[in-house]
Parts: structure tokens; C-alpha cells; sequence
């Protein structure tokens, strides 16, 4: 698949969200500029991107959870979200993009900050998309050293593998922040499809690795 990546020095968690929301929205309205003809050959319904404006919902994955539950989701705190949580929470609240905040740390991947206002959980998001789901994640990376081998330690990781990474921190680093961003997913939202294999000019299936 392809990956459109973001990392940026001196970046804090709220820098972050912000830098994801202005490419979103920044490659909507290219779209809606340059390729309208496209959009209406395939039918899609131009009315549902009045609805995307920034400032993105915002909410922490604790009180994305009491969302789900009070909407009869079958889920706990420290559930990881399946793909029907993700697409109802942008469903729940106006069919637009959502960023959800703060996930457990136990849920996130070493490299990923702890937030010092709520230990335990990450200076972390995700960001939601209608009908498709988790569009962006991104983070405030971790900068100590000794908390990054703790997690690794913790996963039962290679530390040798990872030691290129490490080195990072060990001799000078600065805090940063990035996101990565599916684009298939994001062609897939914008031209309506129902299924990410037709935003992609050769997915690969269970039955199909070439070309």
C-alpha cells in the first residue's frame, strides 16, 4: 500500500494534529479544484465534503469508549478499536473526520510519547474517517532513551535489531512528532468505494501477488 509520511522537529502532539488536518484538507480542496469532471463520472456526492472543516473533532480514547459503549458497542477500556468502532465514532458525530487521543500505552507502539498529564496512556491519535475508519496515525515521539528499551524489553523485541533506532537517542535528538497517512484509504474515501482494492491500480488479494 502506499504511505504518505510526515515528520517534523520541534513538533509537539497538538502541532501534529494540526499538520495532518491542513493536508487533508488541503488535498480535498485540490481534488474538488482539479478533478470535478472525475468525481461526477463516478457519481460521488460533492454535498458530503461541506460537511469536512477544520477544526477536526477532538476526543481522548477514554471518552471515545464511553461513546461506543453508550451506542451498544461490545468494547472496554483497553480495547483496541475494530473497524465498525472506528467508523461509527465518525458516524456519531456528523459524518465528518475525528481525532481520537491518548490511547492506552499498552496499545501503541514503542516508539510512541507517554503523556506526562496522564501517565499511562500515549501523546498519541488517530484520525477517523466516515465509512472507512482510521485514516491517520501519528504520535509525539518518546525522547528517553531508557523508557523506549523499557517497552521494547516489555514487547520481548530485538533490541539489537532496533539499535540503529536507538541511537537516535542516544547521541542528541530533538522532540518530533509524525504521522503516516493511507492513501489508498483517503482515494477510497474521497471517490466513494466500497472497498480499498479499487483505489489502488494492482491490490494485492489472497489470490493475486502479480503484476
Amino acid at each position: 500500500f502506499w504511505h504518505f509520511e510526515v515528520e517534523g522537529a520541534w513538533f509537539d502532539l497538538q502541532d501534529d494534529m494540526k499538520v495532518a488536518e491542513e493536508c487533508i484538507l488541503y488535498a480535498l480542496n485540490k481534488v474538488l479544484k482539479e478533478n470535478k469532471k472525475e468525481l461526477e463520472i463516478l457519481n460521488v456526492d460533492l454535498s458530503r465534503f461541506k460537511k469536512i472543516k477544520a477544526p477536526f473533532k477532538r476526543m481522548t480514547y477514554k471518552d471515545a469508549i464511553k461513546k461506543l459503549k453508550e451506542k451498544g458497542h461490545k468494547i472496554k477500556y483497553g480495547d483496541d478499536f475494530g473497524a465498525d468502532d472506528e467508523r461509527g465514532l465518525a458516524k456519531y458525530y456528523g459524518d465528518s473526520f475525528v481525532f481520537v487521543t491518548n490511547f492506552p500505552l499498552q496499545l501503541l507502539k514503542f516508539y510512541h510519547g507517554e503523556d506526562p498529564k496522564n501517565p499511562g496512556t500515549g501523546t498519541n491519535f488517530n484520525l477517523l474517517a466516515p465509512r472507512v475508519g482510521e485514516l491517520v496515525d501519528g504520535s509525539q515521539r518518546e525522547p528517553d532513551l531508557k523508557k523506549i528499551v523499557e517497552r521494547l524489553k516489555k514487547a520481548k523485541m530485538n533490541l539489537g535489531a532496533s539499535d540503529w533506532y536507538l541511537d537516535s537517542r542516544r547521541y542528541g535528538s530533538v522532540p518530533h512528532s509524525g504521522f503516516g497517512l493511507g492513501v489508498e484509504r483517503f482515494v477510497g474515501w474521497i471517490c466513494g468505494f466500497n472497498t480499498i482494492k479499487d483505489a489502488i491500480a494492482f491490490p494485492r488479494t489472497m489470490t493475486r501477488i502479480n503484476p
